[in-house]
Parts: structure tokens; sequence; C-alpha cells
């Protein structure tokens, strides 16, 4: 729960959970992760029935494009590469992986967006980068970042956050800013080590989306406030 932090229900080994690193939902509310150790993607869905897909040793980030269409998944360690998956109407692969991209740069964390597009960084290079999954296109879209190691893009606002790994920063980006250097915002310094973000995209009383959110810091950092 985003307001409270209270954990409200955990998934372990009953549900195929092995080496857990990123997790993604779909559009039909069905968990899909990471098993590093194992090489293979768990699903879990409403119902609560649960399996595996196949992937690669030591995959890491992941996730599902917001129409359900696309399962992105990369590896880190290793074998530097992106794959996808493509999905049928039942959550579950209708072909075989597709190799995206070979040596991108470490692409530790994958977030999709309302735009349609996945927003990743790169541990390696310091970019952020955004997949057209239609097209295929890869765009940098922000640069100079110290290992960035997670991002999350608030769908209401529009603003990008993420994490520098071993300085300890959260930090906000706002895209439409074409000067890189005042569309950065450190908006707090943490232990080092921070791995994940999330920021909830609030929703008004009306329906709307409200202008800030929360930010869940992974890691050795802790939950910040609106940002």
């Amino acid at each position: 729960d985003p307001d409270t932090g209270k954990v409200i229900r955990t998934y372990g080994e009953e549900y195929g959970v092995v080496g857990l690193d990123d997790v993604s939902e779909g559009p039909d509310g069905t968990l899909y992760f990471s098993n590093i150790p194992i090489g293979k993607i768990g699903y879990i869905r409403p119902d609560d029935t649960h399996g595996y897909i196949d992937a690669k040793p030591w995959i890491n980030s992941i996730a599902v494009t917001r129409d359900g269409k696309w399962l992105y998944w990369g590896i880190v360690i290793g074998d530097d590469q992106l794959w996808r998956h493509p999905l049928g109407e039942d959550g579950l692969p209708s072909g075989p992986a597709e190799l995206v991209e070979a040596n991108p740069g470490w692409s530790n964390s994958m977030d999709p967006s309302n735009d349609g597009h996945i927003y990743s960084p790169l541990n390696l290079y310091g970019d952020i980068r955004k997949i057209n999954p239609e097209t295929g296109k890869i765009t940098t879209v922000y640069t100079d970042l110290e290992f960035p190691s997670a991002c999350d893009i608030d769908d209401s606002t529009g603003l990008l956050y993420s994490t520098e790994f071993h300085l300890g920063y959260i930090t906000r980006i706002d895209l439409k800013q074409k000067d890189p250097k005042k569309a950065k915002r450190i908006l707090a310094v943490v232990p080092p080590a921070t791995d994940n973000i999330a920021v909830t995209d609030i929703v008004n009383k009306q329906g709307g989306r409200a202008r800030g959110g929360c930010l869940h810091g992974g890691g050795d950092g802790g939950r910040g406030g609106p940002g």
C-alpha cells in the first residue's frame, strides 16, 4: 500500500519465485517476474494460476507493454542483451523470443509508460532510453547520469525518476526541458546501492490525475515524499 507502506501480500517459492529481481504487471493484472539463477520468467495470474516462460540465465530487467502485446527482458551479468517475446491474448508467448539488441550497456531496469514506450537506464553509459515497441526505434532521452540503475516515469506528469546507484541519488528528470542541467534535479541522497524506484500515479476523487506521487526506493534506499 503506497499510502501506508504496509505489505498487503507476499508471493514466495510456492508461486515459483526463485532469485527474484524485477517485476512487471500486465494489463490484465498478471504479474511477470525475472528469476535470475534459473533463467526463467515467472508469471502469476489474478486467479492465482502460475507458471514459467523460458528465457536465459541471468535474466534481470523485465517489462510488459501497456497493451500487453510484448514482454521485454534484459540480461546484465554475462551476456549483455535485450530480448522480447510477443504475447498472445492469454498473456503467454505467441512466438519465439526476439533479440532486440546485443551489448546495449546493461539495461538494468525497464518501465512501460502510457505513451506506448518503454523507458530504460543503461548502467555502463549513464543514459536513459525509450524503446518504441511498434517500430523498434530506440532513442536516448537523457544522458550524463552516474550508473543509473532504475527509472520510472510518472504518467500523470511526464516526469521521469531515476536512481544513481553508486552516488545514492534519487533524481528527477524533466524530459520536456531541453537544457540537461535544468532538466535534472536531485531530490534526495540515500545510502549507495539503491537499485529500484517506483512512483505512484495518484488518481484524485474525480478520476483525474494529480500532480504528484510517492517515491519508493529499493536496495539500501527508503521511501520519499512527493517529488
